[in-house]
């Protein structure tokens, strides 16, 4: 990235952050069609970010309140992205995930009957999952929790009349890594089954009486959320810079190469120099920006710690 190039992407940044700002609830409502494809690096680095951000969620007596954390994980998982200049917003749905070898008892169930989301009218309760939506993108950051909510007790077991209870999820394939981030295809239910294979999890719409109950939802957690949601900003900016995240996305956008010195490092095979770097005792791990797709091998890898004076 020249100079003149640069200085117009920090410009852009600082606009928009200051219109996040302003007006969060806009921000995480806007809509677009674009998809960024990012390399799996920085999808995981962008997931440390928004699951670093640590939620308790108190009701109006004071009390800490059990229960999922997806929206909190969705909202913040839209502001991250928005900073990054990557269009997302929060989507509510159904989600199913096959966790063990029993296809009904090893199943988590964030939905209601026809595996989607929906409000029981009556006790007005959610049976649903928040996620990210991001052009063709689906982007669930509290994958992590699952497991532990669901041991922990934190949700309830769902009790069918009549139904012996189908006893403890057994964790055969937990899911890894602790976020899904894929194109909406992989997530789609396949026809005729009445849950997924093994390690797989389908992401599906909402269906209420009522059209507005989605919304209401969606609002009313939004605007209970967004003094947070503002107070997370700085620890966010101080992730983007720990992991160099703004300069590798715009890397990646832009269809170039960004490592850091101590993978090509590592990519030599020389542990002195890797620990060298890392612990940064006379070399600072910068980040560099190969112009283009570039195919680093070791003794491409070799020449760039050359020229960079590092050996």
């Amino acid at each position: 990235m020249n100079r003149r190039d640069r200085r117009r992407a920090e410009a852009q940044q600082r606009s928009y952050e200051a219109r996040l700002g302003k007006d969060a609830k806009k921000k995480i409502a806007m809509s677009t069609t674009s998809t960024i494809v990012l390399p799996d690096d920085i999808k995981h680095d962008i997931a440390k970010t928004v699951r670093s951000i640590e939620w308790t969620v108190f009701d109006v007596d004071g009390t800490a309140v059990d229960g999922g954390m997806c929206f909190y994980r969705a909202a913040s998982g839209a502001v991250t992205l928005h900073l990054l200049d990557i269009w997302a917003k929060p989507a509510l749905g159904g989600m199913v995930y096959r966790a063990g070898p029993d296809e009904y008892r090893d199943v988590v169930a964030f939905c209601g009957p026809g595996n989607v989301g929906t409000i029981k009218t009556a006790e007005h309760h959610m049976l649903g999952h928040y996620f990210v939506v991001s052009g063709d993108d689906i982007i669930d950051f509290s994958v992590g929790d699952w497991k532990e909510t669901i041991t922990a007790g934190k949700m309830s077991e769902v009790m069918v009349p009549g139904v012996d209870p189908l006893g403890a999820i057994q964790w055969t394939a937990p899911p890894l890594p602790e976020f899904f981030w894929a194109p909406r295809a992989r997530f789609e239910p396949v026809p005729e089954m009445r849950t997924p294979e093994l390690g797989q999890a389908w992401y599906t719409g909402f269906a209420s009486p009522q059209p507005s109950d989605a919304q209401s939802h969606f609002e009313t957690l939004l605007k209970d959320a967004e003094p947070s949601l503002k107070r997370i900003v700085p620890h966010v900016r101080r992730a983007f810079e720990h992991y160099a995240l703004k300069k590798r996305v715009w890397a990646a956008r832009h269809g170039h190469t960004a490592v850091r010195l101590s993978q090509l490092a590592k990519l030599i095979g020389d542990p002195r120099l890797t620990e060298r770097i890392t612990a940064g005792s006379k070399y600072e791990d910068k980040l560099i920006v190969l112009r283009g797709k570039v195919d680093i091998t070791v003794d491409e890898a070799a020449r760039i710690l050359a020229e960079a004076g590092i050996s």
